[in-house]
Protein backbone atom coordinates (compact mmCIF):
# COMPACT_ATOMS: atom_id res chain seq x y z
CA UNK A 1 0.00 0.00 0.00
CA UNK A 2 1.17 3.46 -0.80
CA UNK A 3 1.17 5.60 2.35
CA UNK A 4 0.69 8.69 0.17
CA UNK A 5 -3.00 7.85 -0.08
CA UNK A 6 -3.32 8.58 3.61
CA UNK A 7 -5.82 5.82 4.25
CA UNK A 8 -5.98 4.83 7.89
CA UNK A 9 -8.67 4.18 10.48
CA UNK A 10 -8.98 7.91 11.10
CA UNK A 11 -9.40 8.81 7.42
CA UNK A 12 -12.07 6.26 6.54
CA UNK A 13 -14.69 9.00 6.91
CA UNK A 14 -13.14 11.06 4.08
CA UNK A 15 -15.21 9.83 1.13
CA UNK A 16 -13.16 11.71 -1.48
CA UNK A 17 -9.88 9.98 -0.54
CA UNK A 18 -11.54 6.56 -0.45
CA UNK A 19 -13.12 7.08 -3.87
CA UNK A 20 -9.78 8.17 -5.32
CA UNK A 21 -8.08 5.13 -3.88
CA UNK A 22 -10.74 2.74 -5.21
CA UNK A 23 -10.52 4.35 -8.65
CA UNK A 24 -6.73 4.00 -8.64
CA UNK A 25 -6.90 0.34 -7.59
CA UNK A 26 -9.51 -0.59 -10.21
CA UNK A 27 -7.45 1.09 -12.93
CA UNK A 28 -4.35 -0.82 -11.83
CA UNK A 29 -6.20 -4.15 -11.71
CA UNK A 30 -6.96 -3.90 -15.42
CA UNK A 31 -3.27 -4.40 -16.20
CA UNK A 32 -2.45 -7.85 -14.78
CA UNK A 33 1.24 -7.69 -15.74
CA UNK A 34 1.90 -4.34 -14.11
CA UNK A 35 4.80 -4.64 -11.60
CA UNK A 36 2.59 -3.27 -8.82
CA UNK A 37 -0.04 -5.97 -9.39
CA UNK A 38 2.59 -8.70 -9.67
CA UNK A 39 4.09 -7.50 -6.38
CA UNK A 40 0.68 -7.54 -4.69
CA UNK A 41 0.03 -11.06 -6.00
CA UNK A 42 3.38 -12.24 -4.66
CA UNK A 43 2.74 -10.63 -1.27
CA UNK A 44 -0.67 -12.27 -1.08
CA UNK A 45 0.75 -15.66 -2.08
CA UNK A 46 3.51 -15.51 0.54
CA UNK A 47 1.21 -14.24 3.28
CA UNK A 48 -1.22 -17.09 2.61
CA UNK A 49 1.31 -19.90 2.15
CA UNK A 50 4.34 -19.06 4.25
CA UNK A 51 2.70 -18.77 7.65
CA UNK A 52 2.53 -22.53 8.01
CA UNK A 53 6.12 -22.87 6.79
CA UNK A 54 7.35 -21.70 10.19
CA UNK A 55 5.65 -24.68 11.80
CA UNK A 56 7.04 -27.04 9.16
CA UNK A 57 10.57 -25.72 9.72
CA UNK A 58 10.14 -26.08 13.49
CA UNK A 59 9.09 -29.73 13.11
CA UNK A 60 11.94 -30.48 10.71
CA UNK A 61 14.45 -28.89 13.09
CA UNK A 62 13.12 -31.01 15.95
CA UNK A 63 13.44 -34.17 13.83
CA UNK A 64 16.96 -33.19 12.81
CA UNK A 65 17.95 -32.60 16.44
CA UNK A 66 16.71 -36.08 17.35
CA UNK A 67 18.70 -37.62 14.49
CA UNK A 68 21.98 -35.90 15.34
CA UNK A 69 21.67 -36.30 19.11
CA UNK A 70 23.91 -39.43 19.16
CA UNK A 71 26.64 -37.51 17.34
CA UNK A 72 26.27 -34.63 19.78
CA UNK A 73 26.53 -36.99 22.74
CA UNK A 74 29.61 -38.61 21.19
CA UNK A 75 31.27 -35.20 20.82
CA UNK A 76 30.41 -34.01 24.32
CA UNK A 77 31.71 -37.22 25.92
CA UNK A 78 35.26 -36.46 24.78
CA UNK A 79 37.22 -35.30 27.81
CA UNK A 80 40.74 -34.64 26.52
CA UNK A 81 42.46 -34.85 23.18
CA UNK A 82 46.13 -35.59 23.50
CA UNK A 83 48.51 -33.77 21.21
CA UNK A 84 50.36 -36.99 20.40
CA UNK A 85 47.53 -38.86 18.63
CA UNK A 86 46.76 -36.90 15.48
CA UNK A 87 44.37 -39.55 14.08
CA UNK A 88 42.13 -39.22 17.12
CA UNK A 89 42.22 -35.45 16.79
CA UNK A 90 41.33 -35.64 13.10
CA UNK A 91 38.41 -37.98 13.82
CA UNK A 92 37.15 -35.66 16.54
CA UNK A 93 37.40 -32.56 14.36
CA UNK A 94 35.70 -34.40 11.51
CA UNK A 95 32.80 -35.33 13.82
CA UNK A 96 32.63 -31.75 15.02
CA UNK A 97 32.48 -30.40 11.46
CA UNK A 98 29.85 -32.99 10.53
CA UNK A 99 27.75 -31.98 13.51
CA UNK A 100 28.03 -28.26 12.74
CA UNK A 101 27.14 -28.83 9.07
CA UNK A 102 24.16 -31.02 9.88
CA UNK A 103 22.89 -28.83 12.70
CA UNK A 104 23.10 -25.63 10.65
CA UNK A 105 21.31 -27.26 7.70
CA UNK A 106 24.16 -26.54 5.29
CA UNK A 107 23.83 -29.92 3.62
CA UNK A 108 25.68 -33.19 3.40
CA UNK A 109 29.04 -32.75 5.17
CA UNK A 110 30.64 -35.53 3.09
CA UNK A 111 30.53 -33.31 -0.01
CA UNK A 112 33.55 -31.10 -0.45
CA UNK A 113 31.48 -28.06 -1.46
CA UNK A 114 29.77 -28.05 1.92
Amino acid sequence: MDPNWGISKNVLHNRHKIQGFVKYVTQKLVYQFDPDIITLKMQLFFSLNCQENDEIVRRLRAQLNVKILPLQMNITRVTYLGAADSKTNQKFYKKLIYYMSLHSGMGNPTHENV
